[in-house]
């Protein structure tokens, strides 16, 4: 994937359509997912934080998947 490809999924997680355009990559159309699925992190956070001494460490990674 080059840099300009890069570049342009990661604004298209923060295109609302009407709003700020969507970005049009080979042959999808990227907008934020919140507008489909959103998701409660509060939990996850924190059982981390009794894990970790700082919220620093605290590393969130969120990966949906979605087919057609």
């Amino acid at each position: 994937m080059s840099l300009e490809e890069r570049v342009d999924c990661i604004i298209s997680s923060t295109t609302v359509p009407l709003a700020f355009p969507t970005v049009k990559l080979d042959d999808m159309v990227l907008v934020d997912g919140s507008l489909f699925s959103t998701i409660s992190i509060g939990d996850p956070i924190e059982r981390c934080r009794q894990e970790v001494d700082r919220d620093e460490d605290i590393i969130v990674d969120v990966i949906m998947c979605y087919q057609d």
